[in-house]
Order: C-alpha cells, then sequence, then structure tokens
C-alpha cells in the first residue's frame, strides 16, 4: 500500500482515484507487487490559502519485486506499506497586484516600510531621494520599528505566517546583521529570542536568545525546555512511544523516567535507550492499528531519500513503558 501523509491539507490523486489527506489523516492506496520495475506517479493539490495558488505536485516512486528504489521524495519503507510525507506547494499570485503598507519607522536618516504584496513581504528602504527594496520572505502580518542595543540602535523587522516567524535587524548601512526564524522569532525584553519546536507530540522547545557585541550578534543563551507551553502527560500509548523516544533522543532522563515503570528507572536513561536503539533522526508510528498494551515505533535517519526504519515493539502497563524489544 502506498501511504501519502502530506505536511498539510491536500488532495491526493493516484490512478483516477482521488482522496482528501492531511497529517493526521493519510490517503491509502493499493499498489501491485509485481515482479518487475514498476514506476508509480500520484499527484498532490494542496489546499487554497489566500493570496496563493496551490502548486499541483507530481510525484514519482520507483518499485523492484514490490520495494521502493528510486524516489524523488522522502519515504518511510514500512515492508508491508509505504509512507510518503511530500510537501504541499504554493506560488505567489501574480494576479494580486494590491500593496500594504504593514508598517513604516524612521532610521538612519530616512523611512523604512514594510509591505505585503501577494502574501510576501518586502522591506523598502527610502533616504536622500533613493530606493532600496530588500525581499523578507511569505507574510502574513509584520512590522518594523527601531531597537536600543545599548551600543547601537538598529532596524527590526518582525513577521509573522502560518506555522512561524522571522526577525530580521539591520543596521544602518542597510544591511542584514541577524535573521531567523521559529516557531517564535521577535524582540522579548529587548533581547532578540527564538524558540524552536524539537518533536511532534512531546513539546520539547530549544530556546536562543542573542546580544550584541563587537558590532555583531552572538548567542548568549542555549537551551532545551518547554517556554510556550507546559509538559503534558500522554494522551495514549501511541503518544507515550512517541514522547519516551523524542525524549532519549535529546537527552531529557528526567522525560524518560516518566514514561517507562518504576523497576526500570534506574537503568534505562537516554543514553542507555540511545544505546540499545542506535542514533536516529526521527520516531515514527507503524501506520496499522495494534492491539492494546503494544505499540510499534519505527527510528529513521534522514541520510536517504528512501528510509528504512529499524522497528522497535514498546510495551505498555498502566500507560507506561514495561519493555522495549526489536520484534
Amino acid at each position: 500500500m502506498l501511504s501519502v501523509c502530506p505536511q498539510g491539507p491536500a488532495s491526493a490523486v493516484y490512478c483516477g482515484a482521488v482522496c482528501t489527506c492531511s497529517p493526521d489523516s493519510p490517503a491509502i492506496f493499493p499498489l501491485l507487487a509485481l515482479p518487475e520495475r514498476q514506476e508509480l506517479f500520484f499527484e498532490l493539490w494542496p489546499a487554497p490559502k489566500a493570496h496563493l495558488i496551490p502548486v499541483p505536485e507530481m510525484h514519482c516512486i520507483v518499485l523492484e519485486a514490490g520495494r521502493p528504489v528510486i524516489s524523488d521524495i522522502p519515504l518511510v519503507d514500512w515492508g508491508a506499506v509505504i509512507e510518503a510525507e511530500p510537501v504541499p506547494g504554493y506560488r505567489r499570485d501574480i494576479d494580486d497586484r494590491s500593496y500594504t503598507v504593514l508598517s513604516s519607522a524612521e532610521y538612519s536618516g530616512g523611512e523604512a516600510q514594510l509591505i505585503l504584496h501577494g502574501g510576501f513581504a518586502e522591506l523598502s528602504f527610502y533616504r536622500r531621494g533613493a530606493y532600496k527594496t530588500i525581499p523578507i520572505g511569505r507574510t502574513e502580518k509584520g512590522k518594523v520599528r527601531t531597537v536600543d542595543f545599548g551600543s547601537a540602535v538598529l532596524l527590526c523587522v518582525e513577521t509573522s505566517y502560518e506555522g512561524g516567524e522571522t526577525l530580521s535587524i539591520f543596521g544602518a548601512d542597510r544591511q542584514p546583521m541577524l535573521i531567523f526564524s521559529g516557531d517564535l522569532a521577535r524582540i522579548v525584553n529587548g533581547v532578540p529570542t527564538s524558540i524552536v519546536r524539537l518533536d511532534r507530540v512531546s513539546g520539547h522547545e530549544r530556546r536562543r536568545a542573542y546580544d550584541l557585541k563587537g558590532g555583531s550578534f552572538e548567542i548568549t543563551e542555549d537551551e532545551t525546555g518547554f517556554f510556550t507551553s507546559a509538559r503534558r502527560a500522554p494522551a495514549s500509548e501511541q503518544e507515550a512511544a512517541l514522547m519516551l523516544f523524542e525524549s532519549a533522543k535529546l537527552g531529557m532522563d528526567d522525560e524518560v523516567s516518566l514514561l517507562i515503570a518504576p523497576e526500570l528507572r534506574s537503568e534505562l536513561t537516554s543514553s542507555a535507550l540511545i544505546e540499545f536503539t542506535g542514533p536516529f533522526d526521527r520516531v515514527l508510528l507503524y501506520p496499522f492499528e495494534e492491539p492494546e498494551g503494544s505499540v510499534t515505533v519505527g527510528l529513521c535517519t534522514d541520510s536517504s531519500p528512501i528510509m528504512h526504519p529499524r522497528i522497535f515493539k514498546v510495551l505498555f502497563s498502566d500507560m507506561l513503558a514495561v519493555d522495549i524489544r526489536e520484534p
């Protein structure tokens, strides 16, 4: 079977069949395990968005003896099912000719304007009768303002869009000094700050703060924890299994101990679990229903477009892991 699980709402088309799909509701298509080489094509139509035009994506997967050997997108080969996670694409609406000034500020003897056009933002500098325009990127909301960092007053552009934020800081020469994106990217109490979510379920975040030193920005704080939300308990055994491996990957021993049975806590640390499983970049749920008390996960590395997960079965009792084994 082919499981199409896009990173946003979309419609998948395969052999004339159309299915709506999303990260929580993949589209499932049957495949024929023929002995000869097969080329499979499916099309993905992302859901419409304001000011953006959905761009259909045609993807190709080549199978030999029923197993994927070539793919133009990342795949997870579970054996019984092939899981694809394409990213729906959009392009700028070229028919949208409207310009909106989101924000403006006086800076360095001139004026800076943040202009929205067709879902994208541009920063326009006007000084002494001359314009300079710098593309900022995909934007829905934004503002431009000056911030005093002690040793210099700089121009800061904070923009937001579905799924994240971007902070851009410019000097008096109108050159960028710092640009970063994240789930949160803004000036917090006078400090450039980014917060990035690190995993799918647990909610761990990385927080970084920057300081202006010697004419350039340096990272002065870098920590992992819960900054925009509190730790939550898993709602199911599937979530508990994902949270267990996600926490171990980040070396969060306190989080791991909350997800395993008391008799395992003295010896099953993050490092012990990683030593048993080997290093991994992602943890995925097996895409089939399982009996209560048993959850199968696949641990993948991102080194190849076609990922062959190392499979582990986690046994649960009262929502706590009591055993982890290779099936």
